[in-house]
């Protein structure tokens, strides 16, 4: 059998950079347009699987009235030392992800929230539920 490189690291046929298919379907760019062009007719993004579309909110601020609202978003749903948290990286590779809590909306690195957990759970039980907030309000300038 043929060893497939694959070096689309979201791909969920993609494993330490090897294809994981018996056989794939190549695709030729003809017009040189690299936008959104995989190289494998058979790419398909790890992020578009069911478990990346679970739904969540994220705290964000208003940039012209400052007032904290909370953002509807998608993405997997993780638990990290008893705590729940939301992601849209790829959890197959341990890196640092970006991970929004599941009760605040607040974000932080992997590994801020590995290094100082109470802090996490401080904010969970000290701020205002990311539920209660004001629904994000969009601003068409």
């Amino acid at each position: 059998m043929t060893t497939v490189n694959c070096y689309q690291s979201e791909c969920v046929n993609n494993k330490n950079d090897k294809c994981t298919l018996d056989t794939i379907h190549i695709a030729f760019d003809i017009d040189h347009n690299y936008e959104e062009f995989f190289p494998c007719g058979t790419y398909e993004n790890i992020l578009m699987a069911p478990e990346y579309k679970e739904p969540y909110f994220m705290r964000v601020q208003n940039p012209k009235t400052k007032r904290v609202e909370k953002r509807e978003m998608k993405g997997k749903k993780v638990e990290l030392l008893g705590m729940a948290f939301y992601t849209n990286n790829d959890t197959r590779y341990e890196e640092n992800w970006w991970l929004t809590e599941e009760k605040t909306g607040f974000g932080a690195h992997k590994e801020n929230i590995l290094r100082e957990p109470e802090v996490a759970r401080r904010a969970i039980t000290e701020s205002t539920p990311v539920r209660e907030l004001p629904d994000e309000e969009v601003c068409h300038d």
